[in-house]
């Protein structure tokens, strides 16, 4: 379980921007709007549910050797190219 959870972490910016969408998609007014509908219990049965699912896929995702798609995105814009590049002409 410890591993799962490192692995999540690993892949937190991925999972933060996927849970943040569901609850948009979940709970505002101009989505589908459940936030009367659902009482407290099935809020935090949703969040369980949601983080155990992100728990499972991040250590698939581990497993296999994938970085979060969020994560890769920002290190390719960021990382630095150290190897000069032949000058175009």
């Amino acid at each position: 379980m410890a591993r799962a959870v490192a692995a999540l972490g690993q892949r937190s910016m991925t999972f933060y921007l996927l849970q943040s969408a569901v609850w948009v998609a979940l709970f505002y007014p101009f989505t589908l709007d459940l936030r009367d509908d659902m009482g407290f219990a099935a809020s935090c049965g949703t969040a369980v549910a949601l983080w155990a699912v992100s728990v499972a896929v991040a250590a698939w995702m581990h497993h296999r050797g994938h970085r979060g798609p969020a994560e890769a995105l920002l290190r390719r814009l960021t990382a630095r190219h150290d190897t000069p590049r032949p000058p175009r002409g």
